[in-house]
């Protein structure tokens, strides 16, 4: 029984930690502005790394979907991923032109 107990603790606080990332990051979704940011830095490097074309890649952690919107541009489709909803919501309504990119909210 005590087993049980300890594994039912580790799952609130594991859905408690899910939850404050999830809040963290609808925040900063409304705070954030198209331009580069630490992550954007690497975009370029990593797009060299992929071959010439991919008929699928998955972008897990898309965020507001700026590496999504690159990477649409060498592939036949993004599916693009976020724990946020926020993100989800900046990253449709930035990449509208983008009909090649699957933006989907992350499920626990």
């Amino acid at each position: 029984m005590r087993d049980e107990t300890v594994i039912r603790q580790q799952s609130n606080m594991s859905e408690n930690l899910t939850q404050k990332i999830q809040n963290d990051f609808d925040r900063i979704a409304l705070y954030d502005q198209q331009g580069w940011d630490h992550n954007n830095h690497y975009h370029h490097f990593l797009l060299k790394q992929f071959p010439k074309r991919y008929k699928t890649i998955l972008d897990i952690g898309c965020g507001t979907g700026e590496f999504s919107r690159l990477l649409a541009k060498c592939t036949d489709r993004v599916v693009a991923i976020d724990l946020s909803p926020n993100m989800i919501e900046v990253a449709k309504q930035r990449s509208r032109q983008y009909t090649n990119i699957d933006f989907q909210e992350a499920h626990r």
